[in-house]
């Protein structure tokens, strides 16, 4: 069995990273793998296509696209210096378009947090350690 510590290293030894999905959430494995600089195949549900650009860091195809999947792979593996462009473009992706402050906002936003409603439960907390 696998364990989250031997993720790097089993990523590491891949050249292409294929996600075949009929549906996805965050879809973390492709954010782990994309880290890694893999080009990702994918099938373009949930959160991939936040991820994946097609064309520039990997290719996204219909869930039933088994024809997509095979012809992306095959380019992919011909193609070495494709491979290494894909995999950095995608790195730059997450990278500058998923920092930590950007995933709080999208959170925040999606769960109706606004900025005045942080500031007011800052200021209650600040409240309450000088009453202490």
């Amino acid at each position: 069995m696998i364990g989250l510590e031997d993720v790097p290293s089993v990523l590491g030894d891949l050249e292409i990273y294929l996600q075949p999905s009929r549906w996805g959430g965050l879809c973390i494995t492709v954010w782990e793998a994309i880290i890694t600089k893999l080009p990702v195949v994918g099938s373009d549900v949930g959160g991939i296509g936040r991820y994946v650009e097609g064309s520039s860091s990997g290719y996204l195809y219909d869930s039933g696209n088994v024809d997509g999947f095979v012809s992306a792979i095959e380019a992919l593996a011909a193609d070495p210096k494709r491979r290494r462009l894909f995999g950095e473009r995608g790195r730059e992706i997450v990278k500058h378009g998923f920092t930590p402050e950007i995933l709080v906002h999208a959170f925040e936003n999606a769960n109706g947090v606004s900025q005045d409603r942080r500031t007011e439960s800052t200021s209650d907390s600040e409240k309450n350690k000088s009453v202490r």
